[in-house]
């Protein structure tokens, strides 16, 4: 008896299914960065990064027109490739891997998705291409103490001393983001730190103080601290090390962080000749994101 031919309705409902398994996939990532739409090419320009003009106030009355040089940057992004599959084993009824609770499905779904959050995560302190269009250079993240930085033994009073998460730290960092002209009444700011800062952090509560403690939001089924001062946390156990011991911590507000597709997710189910004609089930997906600016980054480094 020969092979299930694969048609173009099987094709179409699992690439429908992929799609929505996918769709119904948190990635903690994307209420905090800002959605590019549209993207395509090889790269291309995600921002265009303006600085600010002191304005000329009571200029000289016939007084020449003011040229001022505009302070620019282009920052760019570069797709990056997910994909995923595999070949079935075995002679499997099409319909049942194309279903949605097939674990192809659910499989390839999930990788996906994890893909995309990696991407997300590694360029937060990741490099930026910035630059004119054909001479874009890589920038590494650029980290300065009292700028975008909170330093491991960072206390609010007396002796520096190095610790875990504190809600000081916290402070700082919002303090930071301040001073670089954030808007912290209009932007949705995102705090990432992994379950030991989760830890210290629901330790210290009961040492607020009452005006502070009313502005924290606290899961105490789970012993979590949620939002604290209008900065929401989210859970990132793959935050990357300062040094051995030292987690990386990134406080960011929306507009500093952008991403998007490049393609949409793609899927494929064929037999293979060369694997003796068994199924191969595939999914694909062209990705990015990057950082704007890196003032609008914090970082704040823990003791672990």
């Amino acid at each position: 008896m020969a092979y299930e031919p694969v048609t173009t309705t099987h094709r179409t409902t699992f690439q429908n299914n992929v799609e929505m398994a996918l769709g119904i996939m948190s990635n903690p990532f994307e209420p905090y960065f800002t959605l590019q739409p549209n993207l395509s090419g090889k790269q291309t320009q995600m921002i265009e990064y303006v600085s600010n003009l002191d304005p000329i106030i009571d200029g000289a009355r016939g007084g020449p027109t003011p040229s001022a040089e505009f302070m620019h940057e282009l920052v760019w992004c570069k797709p990056r490739q997910i994909e995923q599959g595999t070949t079935i084993e075995k002679e499997d009824e099409i319909k049942r891997t194309i279903s949605p609770q097939s674990m192809y499905v659910k499989g390839i779904a999930q990788s996906i998705m994890r893909g995309r959050r990696q991407i997300m995560l590694e360029s937060i302190f990741g490099p930026r291409l910035v630059g004119p269009d054909g001479q874009q250079v890589a920038t590494a993240y650029s980290a300065t103490d009292g700028v975008n930085l909170v330093l491991k033994d960072f206390v609010r009073s007396g002796a520096a001393a190095n610790s875990g998460l504190t809600f000081d730290k916290i402070i700082k960092g919002r303090t930071l983001l301040v001073g670089s002209e954030v808007d912290i009444t209009e932007e949705k700011l995102c705090l990432a730190l992994t379950h030991k800062q989760e830890f210290d952090l629901y330790g210290l509560v009961q040492y607020l103080s009452k005006d502070y403690r009313e502005k924290t939001v606290v899961d105490e089924k789970n012993k979590r601290v949620l939002n604290f001062l209008d900065i929401d946390f989210i859970r990132v156990n793959q935050l990357p090390l300062a040094e051995a011991g030292v987690r990386r911590l990134p406080l960011w507000c929306q507009s500093a962080m952008h991403y998007g597709d490049f393609s949409p997710m793609e899927t494929q189910l064929d037999r293979d000749p060369g694997q003796k004609y068994r199924l191969r089930p595939y999914g694909e997906n062209w990705f990015g994101a990057t950082r704007s600016e890196d003032r609008k980054v914090i970082e704040i480094r823990c003791v672990e």
